[in-house]
């Protein structure tokens, strides 16, 4: 039938498998590099000579303590 010898079910829970996309460790990687990102945004706002508004100032000075 369908191929012939059946050798069962495979082994182990593929079921219960998690990929690890929206893991802790995941999340908090995005987090980081969405920080990374915004910080990178405003680096380039003061190279390019836009004046920062006050919280943009203080972010900038609040990563670089």
């Amino acid at each position: 039938m369908h191929g012939g010898k059946n050798s069962g079910a495979p082994k182990g829970n593929r079921n219960a498998w998690k990929h690890g996309n929206r893991s802790a460790e995941a999340e908090e990687q995005l987090k980081v590099i969405a920080e990374n990102n915004r910080i990178l945004r405003l680096v380039d706002k003061v190279r390019q000579g836009v004046k920062l508004r006050t919280e943009e100032m203080d972010e900038i000075i609040s990563y670089l303590e």
